[in-house]
């Protein structure tokens, strides 16, 4: 099984979140994007005060089982 690893530039410092997982995986200008083969991720970047809302805005509208699935940090 294959693993794709690429490394992902920002325009500025910005927090980035892991959608799927419903993490934080960093801070700065880049990051590393681990996907394995068959899989997909999605990313959302911004200040820290972005990120929260656009947590909180996800969290408020998927549906009920969808929401069970996010871990909590």
């Amino acid at each position: 099984t294959h693993t794709l690893n690429t490394q992902i530039q920002l325009p500025q410092s910005s927090q980035i979140y892991d959608l799927w997982s419903d993490t934080i995986i960093g801070t700065g200008n880049s990051f590393t994007a681990s996907v394995p083969a068959n899989d997909s991720r999605m990313y959302f970047y911004g200040s820290s005060s972005e990120v929260a809302s656009f947590r909180k805005k996800i969290r408020e509208t998927l549906p009920i089982p969808a929401r069970s699935i996010l871990i909590d940090p």
